[in-house]
């Protein structure tokens, strides 16, 4: 061990660090009850009140042993993976760049869980099931589903398997699948990982179900808190390689064609459950007799989740294991006959331990967790719970949920992040009366709001290869899932619509329409009722005809649209009897029109296009230079302005007029608009010039729209569609397709 830590190679990895702390704190809890069964003395001989200890605490030991010899064989493993990647790094060039041709991949969102204990067989099963030896030996991909009641430890046997075993495989992936935001985020981070950037939904679900399909590397796919296997089935490859372990709640899933084994989690058996009983004690730095720790285990029916809660409120309030149990029974009566197929015996065990807790926190403690329960249960950042000023007072009430087990604490190198169990979610939302839930939702959206930047129209455009809040979106989502299910009231429903409008904004840049829709749906409702500012509510609408049309709702597009402009026109009206409307009043403006211009557009209407197109153009117009000199542009508006005029005019079959307004969008976005925009204005002015027959000139603009196109997007549908232009083009030159634009293209 002191070799491991003294070796600079090694030390770096920040896995093996994790590892040997884990050593270090078992070893040293075993120190500790070692003093307190021996004492500090050094005589050979024990005194009767040792001699009973050590009977008490002998199995404790033992298993203690046990564990740091697990651990030190965890070390050496973590070890010789960290040798080898140094290996990898010192080699020759020649040799290098053969050996860094796949690096392997540990997408794992959480450490591993120092108080897990036994569930042996699950983990046995699973290696026989699923390992990689057992794709070799049948030839074909293996998957396996773990089922069972909530609480019940499915999450948690899978993330102890990983971690067992992830050395064995090239890639692990983990996707969190309890809802479409989260599933589109981890596939995001897959296809990031795996180096093929990050774009919007169908593109990285592609890409990753592709690589796996057809790759030589091994990789195990775990697919956490399943609702339904069809959320996953664009990244799900048919294909004879790979492992894949779900965990699900729903029994049925063990059917589906696609599952080849199962196993059902069930409660904790008597060693294994004294063994979680312990660890939590120790944990606490306490220590219980092997008696009490039976009553427990009976008490709880064995549900790894009611252990920890029940242990963590008998060692939090320093209480007597035996005497509790006894108070315990007269007040709430034993569950003793609980049972697996009991949903209600189930239900009241888990109630009447959170009950148990609830009852000891504070109002600065309800205040906290009562946040958590609208949040998204993973990965919560601590700067949506409280400010920096709260910090202090705070922490004190986020250490009493930690020693109660209400919440969990992961730390990934510098970040902290908690987790709370989705059973104490639910509990906490029927529980919690609607004055706690709606402070709660207050509070939240206050500190969304601060985080969350408020683009000016002039603003870039947002860059489609990143998603620029996907740690908060989730959040957001969560927020209204909740929010619509309990009837409570916000006191800021105006900041609740911004936030809701902005999470709507991201899921659509990243292709979630319909997770989009549900944001802006529920922001509509709220501005049916109550008065929103009028750019706000034109905003909503606006955007809610956007979505619409990307739906193929032309009518119902057109009609949000028509009034957005309208809402934006008073605007300006009434503005102009208090002062004089700004830039920016207008720049809104002149937006909504491009808008109505797009979907008349759409619709064929293109005399009303032009008229539209041409007000925005003219308000945009007329502020450029001042806003030039102020340092603030206004290209990238124009650009889009000019495009669309000339698109209009193109399909009028008015070509010098649209050549003009093409040549004018491209020669204001030269340097200050995104590579995206430009690559669209090269492709539309393409196609243009194909339809006239004017080959050459078309193809010199279409492989422009290439090259800008795989600077911003990379393999993109976009891309690909101005490949397949650019392959029509020399096909028309030359009487022959050039298959590499068509290769590119598909």
């Amino acid at each position: 061990m002191e070799g491991y830590l003294n070796d600079q190679n090694l030390v770096e990895s920040k896995i093996l660090q994790n590892t040997i702390q884990e050593v270090f704190e078992e070893f040293l809890d075993m120190t500790m009850q070692c003093i307190r069964t021996f004492g500090k003395n050094h005589s050979s001989s024990l005194n009767i009140i040792q001699k009973i200890k050590w009977i008490r605490y002998k199995k404790t030991l033992q298993r203690s042993f046990e564990r740091i010899g697990e651990l030190t064989k965890d070390v050496d493993r973590e070890a010789n993976q960290a040798l080898q990647a140094r290996v990898v790094q010192v080699l020759e060039p020649e040799t290098q760049n053969t050996a860094r041709a796949f690096q392997k991949i540990s997408m794992i969102p959480f450490i591993k869980n120092p108080a897990f204990s036994g569930r042996g067989e699950y983990l046995r099963g699973i290696h026989e099931q699923i390992s990689v030896k057992a794709v070799q030996d049948s030839g074909e991909q293996q998957s396996l589903v773990l089922y069972g009641l909530a609480g019940i430890g499915k999450t948690q046997v899978a993330l102890q398997y990983v971690h067992l075993y992830k050395h064995e495989h090239d890639a692990c992936f983990w996707v969190t699948c309890d809802n479409r935001v989260k599933i589109s985020k981890d596939i995001a981070e897959m296809a990031r990982l795996l180096g093929f950037g990050d774009q919007d939904r169908d593109h990285n679900s592609a890409v990753v179900k592709e690589w796996m399909s057809n790759t030589d590397q091994s990789w195990l796919l775990v697919l956490d808190n399943v609702e339904s296997l069809d959320d996953v089935q664009e990244i799900w490859p048919s294909c004879n390689r790979g492992s894949i372990l779900v965990s699900t709640q729903d029994s049925g899933t063990r059917l589906r064609e696609d599952i080849k084994h199962s196993i059902e989690i069930l409660s904790m058996k008597d060693t294994d459950g004294i063994s979680m009983v312990e660890t939590v004690f120790k944990k606490h730095e306490k220590s219980i007799s092997t008696r009490a720790a039976q009553r427990i285990l009976k008490e709880t029916g064995g549900l790894p989740f009611s252990i920890r809660q029940l242990c963590s409120y008998i060692c939090a309030n320093e209480l007597d294991p035996n005497t509790f149990l006894d108070d315990y029974n007269k007040g709430y009566g034993s569950v003793d006959s609980w049972d697996e197929a009991m949903l209600p015996s189930y239900q009241r065990t888990l109630s009447n331990f959170l009950d148990l807790t609830f009852k000891k926190l504070s109002t600065d403690d309800i205040r906290l967790v009562a946040q958590f329960s609208f949040l998204d249960p993973d990965m919560v950042q601590p700067r949506l719970l409280y400010n920096p000023s709260e910090k202090n007072e705070l922490n004190v009430s986020m250490r009493n949920l930690h020693r109660y087990s209400l919440v969990s604490r992961t730390t990934e190198s510098t970040t902290v992040t908690y987790n709370i169990h989705r059973v104490v979610k639910r509990h906490l939302l029927s529980h919690l009366d609607n004055a706690q839930l709606g402070e709660a939702i207050d509070c939240l959206t206050r500190k969304l709001r601060a985080e969350l930047p408020r683009q000016t129209p002039w603003e870039d455009e947002v860059n489609n290869k990143k998603w620029i809040h996907s740690d908060l979106i989730p959040h957001i989502a969560a927020i209204n899932k909740e929010f619509n299910k309990v009837s409570v009231l916000t006191k800021s429903p105006e900041i609740f619509a911004q936030n809701l409008l902005h999470g709507a904004f991201d899921l659509w840049i990243k292709g979630l329409f319909e997770e989009g829709r549900e944001l802006i749906e529920s922001a509509m409702t709220l501005l049916s009722n109550h008065t929103f500012s009028q750019l706000l509510s034109a905003e909503i609408i606006s955007f809610k005809g956007t979505l619409d049309a990307d739906s193929g709702n032309i009518d119902e597009a057109h009609a949000c649209f028509d009034k957005a402009l309208t809402i934006q026109k008073t605007r300006l009206e009434e503005l102009k009897g208090i002062r004089e409307p700004t830039f920016i009043d207008e720049i809104y403006l002149a937006n909504s029109y491009n808008n109505l211009a797009g979907i008349c557009h759409a619709k064929g209407n293109y005399a009303e296009a032009k008229v539209n197109n041409g007000v925005s153009i003219f308000l945009k117009e007329k502020w450029r230079d001042a806003q030039r000199n102020e340092g603030r542009s206004l290209s990238h508006l124009l650009c889009l302005s000019y495009q669309n005029q000339a698109n209009t005019l193109a399909h009028e079959r008015f070509y010098d007029e649209a050549t003009e307004m093409f040549e004018k969008a491209l020669q204001e976005g030269q340097d200050e608009v995104s590579a995206a925009r430009q690559g669209l204005t090269y492709h539309n002015y393409g196609c243009m010039k194909l339809e006239q027959n004017l080959i050459e000139e078309a193809c010199a603009l279409l492989n422009s729209a290439c090259l800008k196109r795989e600077e911003s997007l990379d393999s993109h549908p976009d891309t690909a569609a101005s490949q397949h232009m650019l392959a029509a083009c020399y096909q028309k030159r030359t009487q022959g397709v050039k298959m590499d634009n068509l290769k590119l293209a598909k």
